[in-house]
């Protein structure tokens, strides 16, 4: 579909792409920020940069992707209709590749639903220490943030954010792919192999928070899609895959199924943050490491992805 004032990038005809809300980015609007890069991947295999054919993954679909992260004013909708949380048992990505690797455990719930985005609590403070408490970008009635990059999320809260507006989250793999302009050049950053600066990527000392779509063009990858290092690390559906390599030729991999109590849940970050200097690992394409699922970081943000099928 077309979204208005944005472009999306058509790489593969196969299918046909699902729709996305439309946007509008960008300019201290209000807007609700980017709107979908189709990536068209059907029956591509993807080997990752860390160089190890373990962690090839071979796609079944196509699939769009949030050109930029999810912004203040996206999750506040969410947060105004309710909140609403994902069934018990029900698919996060009914009818595509992920139907039944993707589910919702009501076990999670509580760590959906944490008040620190209350009006009781106007700042959204971060529960997570230093450095990873404020400041966030979350003020309860502040219009002037509503086109910030969102943080203090947990991974619960992003998965059943996109849920809610109707997608879901990236896999790493599919994080991986978009990264590296659709498995078109394996580089150290999204857009090529020069260092991070403040041209390409919102890091240390670079004025963050800035609403999405301003600035970083040059860090962009081929597809357009925007921030994949730097501004606000980015929830992913899977954890690392240090902790659950995955065999040769899997097919849409989605990582270990989470177990054990919520509390204990690790997820995985990617693309680094405006915490990070321009000599920071973290903002490689091939950095990863797992996190707690249930925290909330100041750091961590997230976009969001729909399977086409």
């Amino acid at each position: 579909m077309r979204v208005p004032g944005l472009a999306v990038v058509l790489l593969a005809a196969v299918g046909s792409a699902g729709c996305f809300p439309d946007y509008e980015v960008g300019g201290g609007s209000g807007g609700n920020g980017g709107g979908p890069v189709y990536i068209g991947v059907t029956g591509a295999t993807f080997e990752d940069d860390l160089g190890s054919d373990q962690f090839r993954v071979r796609f079944t679909n196509s699939f769009q992707v949030d050109q930029y992260e999810v912004t203040v004013q996206r999750f506040r909708n969410w947060l105004d209709s309710g909140g609403t949380l994902p069934c018990d048992g029900c698919s996060l990505d009914p009818g595509g590749p992920y139907e039944k690797t993707m589910i919702w455990d009501a076990a999670w719930n509580d760590y959906a639903t944490d008040s620190h985005f209350a009006t009781d609590n106007p700042t959204g403070t971060c529960t997570a220490p230093p450095p990873y408490a404020p400041p966030t970008t979350w003020m309860v009635g502040e219009p002037q943030n509503n086109d910030y990059p969102m943080t203090c999320v947990s991974w619960f809260q992003a998965a059943a954010f996109c849920f809610w507006e109707g997608n879901r989250l990236l896999t790493q793999a599919e994080w991986m792919y978009v990264a590296t302009s659709s498995g078109k050049r394996k580089t150290d950053y999204p857009w090529g192999n020069e260092p991070p600066t403040c041209d390409r990527a919102t890091i240390a000392d670079c004025d963050f928070p800035k609403n999405v779509g301003d600035d970083t063009y040059d860090g962009r990858t081929l597809d357009g899609v925007q921030d994949l290092a730097g501004s606000v690390y980015e929830w992913v559906w899977d954890a690392t895959w240090t902790s659950g390599s995955p065999p040769l030729d899997v097919e849409n991999y989605t990582g270990p199924a989470p177990s054990g109590p919520a509390e204990a849940v690790l997820r995985a970050r990617r693309g680094g943050a405006f915490i990070n200097d321009s000599s920071s690992d973290h903002l490689r394409n091939d950095f990863v490491e797992p996190f707690a699922a249930g925290e909330f970081y100041a750091d961590a943000g997230f976009r969001c992805a729909r399977s086409d099928f």
